[in-house]
């Protein structure tokens, strides 16, 4: 079964809309001198590849207290939702950025576009892991996971829509112990970044991006 990206609200959508044609808008400048005086003329370069704007991925927060026995993913929280925006034409290998909403009290607004590498690793884990058996017999809803606190581990929770094992798969870590892109249960997950919370190198700095 193909994977499923929950539904985001519609305030949420509007943000992101709203901030993709910031995206799409910008400018390139032309600058140009008459008697004495420079003007600058903005314009979109001719034939630029404009970026579209993908399904919302829901973002949860997961912080040291949930990783302890007898806590878990149920006290992941809800921060916001992600969406990429991808080129729909160009190079072979387009980057892609993400547009971050924030959620708060119920309301919902524009964080920040995130121009690092982990959007474009996210879309190449989900295109692997979208071929793997295990992943395709049952149905899933696809949201990130993100535990800044430990090792910067960002990951793709697969929540099983017929509500028996869900799947955490890694998208990127400091700790060599998660393997990206391999399926873990929740168990062996939680396992291993209890682990890696408890020893010496454990890193409480929170991410900025």
């Amino acid at each position: 079964m193909p994977l499923k990206f929950p539904r985001p609200p519609v305030t949420c959508t509007k943000a992101a809309r709203s901030a993709l044609e910031l995206l799409r808008a910008k400018p390139t400048r032309s600058i140009s001198e008459t008697t004495g005086a420079r003007k600058v003329v903005s314009r979109r370069k001719a034939g630029a590849a404009q970026p579209n704007l993908s399904a919302g991925r829901r973002v949860y927060l997961l912080d040291r207290g949930g990783i302890t026995p007898g806590a878990g993913l149920r006290k992941a929280k809800a921060v916001g939702w992600r969406f990429a925006a991808g080129e729909s034409s160009g190079s072979p290998s387009p980057h892609v950025h993400a547009i971050a909403i924030a959620e708060r009290a119920g309301r919902h607004a524009f964080n920040h576009i995130d121009k690092g590498r982990l959007e474009q690793e996210t879309t190449h884990t989900l295109e692997a892991i979208a071929k793997l058996r295990e992943v395709r017999l049952e149905s899933y809803e696809v949201c990130l996971l993100r535990i800044p606190s430990i090792r910067h581990i960002d990951a793709l929770w697969l929540k099983n829509k017929r509500r028996t094992s869900n799947l955490v798969v890694p998208i990127s870590s400091s700790s060599t112990e998660l393997i990206a892109g391999h399926p873990y249960s929740v168990r062996d997950f939680l396992r291993i970044i209890r682990e890696l919370a408890s020893r010496q190198s454990f890193n409480n700095r929170p991410r900025l991006t």
